[in-house]
């Protein structure tokens, strides 16, 4: 009798053993395959030069003097509120973007009337090239609309983070 439970404890501790390897094998798996995707993520955004402190320094100061439209669109943004990580004033390169969700790589711009001459035009053409170049992709928000209907706006944001819909011309995808 003892033998036999005996035998019956070993038959269940080589199984629980067992199950633990294949949990332990299992999680471990998981674990490689998120490692593997952060590290491609990370090789996406390899174009991206290192901070330096002067931009840093640079994006504390544009935070402190956020427009009126920027602190709107990031109350709404901050804390996951559309379930993604969003940062406000963020260097990339040598430019700093109003916003970023690094986990969808998304850019969010707000412009106001400053955006409308030639020469931000341009300066505005040569900044996307790059990000895009990053493999960031990027949206255009007018002042106007995030302050005067900021639900549309996050419907465009939200647009951007999860359905790839057509965004409506003239904002969106930049």
């Amino acid at each position: 009798m003892i033998a036999a439970v005996l035998t019956h404890l070993t038959a269940c501790a080589v199984t629980a053993v067992g199950e633990i390897l294949a949990a332990t094998a299992a999680a471990i798996g998981l674990c490689a395959l998120v490692l593997a995707q952060l590290s491609n993520r990370a090789s996406r955004l390899a174009h991206v030069p290192p901070l330096r402190r002067e931009e840093t320094h640079r994006a504390r100061v544009q935070r402190a003097r956020a427009t009126p439209a920027e602190r709107t669109l990031w109350s709404l943004l901050r804390g996951r509120a559309l379930g993604a990580k969003f940062r406000r004033q963020h260097p990339l390169g040598r430019y700093i973007v109003d916003f970023f969700c690094c986990d969808a790589e998304l850019v969010v711009e707000v412009d106001g009337d400053v955006h409308d001459t030639d020469r931000a035009r341009r300066h505005d053409a040569v900044r996307d090239a790059f990000l895009v170049a990053c493999g960031l992709r990027i949206v255009r928000l007018r002042n106007v609309t995030v302050l005067q209907t900021p639900e549309r706006a996050l419907a465009i944001i939200r647009a951007a983070l999860f359905d790839g819909a057509p965004l409506p011309p003239g904002e969106g995808m930049g």
